[in-house]
């Protein structure tokens, strides 16, 4: 929503200056009458001491005359609109003013639906130039957030920008590795542009200026504009996130800072809307205010009660998993953050599987960006892999059946599965000849190399299948079969049903499980 014009009308004869005032429908052009003068001279008064945006003026006045007038004007207050109206028989005067740079021009009597179309294309004009200036302000404000930069106030229209109010609202999409990153690149580039495109779409309807950046590949900040304190609501950036569902098909959670009118606190501002989006797995709204973020102090720093539980599980996976969902519903109810979450688990993982910790790929002994695995369930989905890798790898040293060489060699198996992998290429990885590796992997597995790869590939396609909506063809690219019909004929031998086939008994059980369950 942008401010209404400010005119002011100059004419000899009050009569015309009440006229004007008051047939003109104003407030349907988003313009209102701020005052009237009789002469140029009175007129440059006022605009010393108010503000004014269009100036409709006579040419014929006593004093000081139109023309002098609109040349103090483009002098002084180059910024300012002139409309002149002159008689016909005044064309000299129509000559001087446009050389003066007057560009609008009215013929007595004055046309109110010409002096309309007038008013509206000045104000569009007017409204442009001051969202670019917004725009170049909100830019300046984002950069010096996001570095930590002090802005130049006394050389920037910074501060004229932001003193009817500002704020940041930062945005995150819900689930982000789950459902973004299994895009290509130029899906990912679109959806964030139609990401940033509607929120300042949506957000522009409801009046509010924004400029977004993003900071981190799913991390947009916004900075919106205000016209008034009392304007902002949280509504209006719930309601922009429905639509960005609707338009753009992802969830978003959002948080908002505070209002403020000062560039100084442009920093503290943007820092308190970065620790507040964190906070979104553990809030109940998706859009929240950051005033509203729970404490971080009451976060304990190791469940020790569950390393033991942990331990008592042993190898037994369905054990592991129970005791770790157990554990990260606990977290969430304390409402820990996802990074403190993390650290738990990095920390509790290395009491847990001690020697192992070396020995084996862990996900969470990696870094992980909680921006993109940036959900409970996706943190719970890789705790869950790395207790299973080593349940796993306990339960094979337990019972002996793989010696380090065979055992470096299936934990290398399982991490390439979904490559062109040969048996050759695995021989040179544990430093053994292709013919000793396939004795081997024969006698510790009872498969030949070919068939437990096969094996391996269509466990994993199981899986897919039963936890994921996409197609039967990119599953097995997925699992390391090029060629489809190839893959279709290897699952049906390895499971006796077409891969179609499977995933409908599958659907057909849990859907029996379900109703049987209520």
């Amino acid at each position: 929503m942008n401010k209404k014009l400010k005119i002011m009308i100059v004419d000899d004869e009050p009569i015309i200056c009440q006229g004007l005032k008051f047939t003109v429908p104003w407030d349907e052009l988003e313009a209102e009458v701020v005052a009237e003068a009789y002469d140029g001279e009175e007129a440059l008064e006022i605009v010393q001491d108010s503000h004014v945006d269009v100036i409709l003026t006579d040419v014929k006045m006593p004093v000081m005359d139109g023309l002098e007038l609109s040349e103090q004007i483009h002098q002084q207050y180059p910024e300012i609109h002139m409309i002149m109206i002159s008689g016909y028989d005044e064309f000299e005067y129509a000559k001087r003013a446009m050389r003066q740079g007057v560009k609008d021009y009215l013929l007595k009597p004055v046309d109110i639906e010409e002096l309309m179309g007038l008013i509206q294309s000045i104000k569009k004009q007017m409204d442009k130039q001051t969202q670019k200036k917004w725009s170049s302000s909100l830019k300046q404000v984002v950069s010096a957030a996001v570095l930590g930069d002090e802005l130049d106030l006394e050389r920037s229209p910074i501060q004229d920008t932001l003193q009817e109010g500002y704020c940041f609202f930062c945005t995150e999409v819900k689930d982000y590795a789950e459902r973004i990153l299994p895009l290509s690149q130029d899906e990912q580039r679109y959806l964030k542009m139609a990401w940033v495109d509607e929120l300042d779409k949506n957000l522009s309807a409801q009046g509010l200026f924004s400029v977004s950046v993003f900071v981190h590949e799913n991390r947009l900040l916004t900075c919106c504009k205000l016209h008034s304190s009392d304007y902002l609501k949280i509504q209006m950036f719930e309601s922009a996130v429905i639509e960005i569902k609707k338009r753009v098909g992802v969830s978003l959670t959002g948080c908002l800072s505070l209002i403020s009118r000062s560039a100084k606190e442009v920093t503290p501002l943007y820092q308190l809307v970065c620790e507040g989006i964190r906070a979104h797995p553990v809030m109940d709204q998706d859009i929240y205010e950051a005033t509203k973020v729970p404490s971080r102090d009451n976060v304990n720093s190791y469940p020790s009660a569950y390393e033991k539980k942990f331990n008592q599980a042993g190898e037994n996976e369905e054990q592991l998993k129970g005791v770790a969902r157990e554990l990260l519903e606990k977290c969430k109810q304390e409402q820990w953050f996802l990074e403190d979450l993390v650290l738990m688990i990095r920390e509790l993982e290395k009491h847990i599987f001690g020697e192992f910790v070396q020995s084996s790929h862990y996900r969470l002994q990696e870094e992980v960006d909680v921006n993109i695995y940036n959900s409970y369930k996706q943190i719970e989905q890789l705790f869950l892999n790395d207790l299973m890798e080593y349940a796993r790898s306990k339960k094979l040293t337990a019972e002996g059946r793989q010696s380090g060489l065979i055992k470096k060699a299936v934990i290398y198996i399982q991490d390439h599965y979904n490559e062109d992998l040969k048996a050759a290429e695995i021989a040179d990885v544990i430093n053994v000849s292709p013919n000793y590796f396939s004795q081997l992997i024969k006698q510790e597995t009872g498969k030949h190399f070919n068939e437990f790869l096969h094996e391996i590939r269509i466990n994993q396609a199981k899986e897919l299948l039963k936890e994921t909506p996409y197609r039967i063809m990119e599953i097995a690219e997925m699992v390391g079969y090029k060629d489809y019909k190839y893959f279709v004929q290897i699952f049906k031998r390895k499971v006796d049903l077409t891969p179609t086939q499977y995933r409908k008994v599958v659907i057909q059980s849990a859907s029996v499980s379900r109703n049987d369950s209520t």
